[in-house]
């Protein structure tokens, strides 16, 4: 009876066997690899999810960012990490400074507002940085980009909301339409937000409001005035002229209007005040 055994020398000339322990050896290193790939897009993954169901509040935001940054590293057991921004700090579980260090400004409009840092907390095998790998650099520089944008928006919406309070009362009384808009140029002036005499005269809800471009409330005849008019604030302060509103029922309404040129974390913004033709 033939009996089944390990391949050994004698089988298998030198010259079969070692490309076969070489082409296994190979096979292992490219499913590492992959496995360590896996786990930097998952570590993006949860981040970018953390950071788009945040309600703005910065020191809980980056703390749970700094919970799931080790999970990324490729020896997770002995990894920690420390987000500095502003005056907060926000740390992984078991935190503490290691030997070896990672570190990535958090920069917005060029400017440093922070620092991320990924440590070991024990000696690990050479690899392209210290113990880290390369992928490790660009998951750190991708993940310090994750939280700019995070910072940005944050910005904006505490200087939009500071806007709003303001000029609270040229929103909330008289009979003009007010209407800011958050984007200066053709093509791209959307509603950002609006009093309640725009939705009275237009027929349109606020929810539908904010979806739309100023354009669309403006009859055809008038869309290319009002377009550049818009147009000029690039390079002026306010700019006005008459113009046609047209509902969501088609009625036109005739109306002048003042356009501002104002600016809200470095960005071209409109206030339009609209005043309908009695």
């Amino acid at each position: 009876m033939a009996h089944s055994h390990l391949p050994d020398m004698e089988d298998h000339p030198q010259r079969e066997w070692i490309p076969m322990l070489e082409e296994k050896t190979e096979d292992s290193k490219i499913l590492r690899s992959l496995a360590e790939r896996v786990k930097e897009l998952n570590t993006l993954y949860r981040a970018s999810k953390i950071i788009t169901q945040s309600d703005g509040n910065l020191e809980t935001t980056l703390q749970r960012i700094a919970s799931v940054i080790p999970t990324g590293w490729q020896y997770p057991e002995v990894c920690c990490c420390r987000i500095s921004v502003k005056g907060v700090v926000a740390t992984s579980p078991r935190f503490k400074e290691g030997k070896w260090r990672q570190a990535e400004d958090i920069k917005v409009n060029g400017k440093r507002l922070g620092l991320l840092e990924v440590f070991y907390l024990a000696d690990r095998p050479e690899a392209d940085e210290g113990p880290f790998l390369l992928e490790e650099r660009n998951l750190i520089i991708e993940l310090s980009d994750r939280i700019s944008e995070f910072l940005k928006i944050r910005e904006s919406k505490n200087e939009l909301d500071n806007f709003k309070e303001k000029y609270r009362n040229l929103f909330g009384e008289g009979e003009e339409l007010i209407i800011y808009l958050n984007s200066v140029g053709k093509g791209s002036n959307r509603i950002a937000f609006c009093n309640q005499n725009v939705e009275s005269i237009t027929g349109y809800g606020h929810e539908e409001l904010y979806l739309m471009s100023i354009l669309d409330l403006i009859a055809d005849d008038s869309k290319k005035g009002m377009e550049e008019s818009l147009g000029m604030l690039s390079g002026a302060v306010s700019c006005d002229g008459d113009t046609m509103l047209v509902g969501k029922d088609e009625k036109i309404h005739g109306a002048s209007f003042n356009a501002y040129r104002i600016r809200i974390s470095g960005r071209g913004n409109v206030l339009l005040v609209i005043a309908l033709h009695r």
